[in-house]
């Protein structure tokens, strides 16, 4: 049994999420003008734009703590060296806690 191109297009769009409604109805109108490597080829880079939107809203999210540095007195480049260290994990640790809550 063969089906016709326009038929599987119409398909898959059908299937698509609800959170894809504007992009459903968008392909549902220009369906029969379209084949399956076109809609693909549409579909990734949809799929591509959203996350890098999500990325982009849940970078600009600041953390909700409030870090309070202490004052040390430094005498010599090595506890210098190691206090600077010991900011850079902290903000990774910061850093790496705000990825994984996604």
């Amino acid at each position: 049994m063969v089906t016709s191109e326009a038929f599987q297009v119409i398909v898959i769009i059908v299937k698509l999420p609800l959170s894809w409604k504007e992009s459903k109805n968008y392909l549902k109108y220009k369906s029969n003008k379209i084949g399956i490597e076109y809609l693909i080829l549409k579909l990734k880079v949809k799929k591509d734009n959203k996350l890098s939107e999500k990325r982009i809203k849940y970078s600009s999210i600041n953390p909700k703590a409030n870090l309070v540095e202490q004052v040390v007195k430094i005498h010599n480049k090595d506890q210098e060296a190691k206090l600077v260290e010991r900011r850079n994990n902290i903000a990774k640790l910061m850093e790496n806690a705000l990825y994984a809550t996604r």
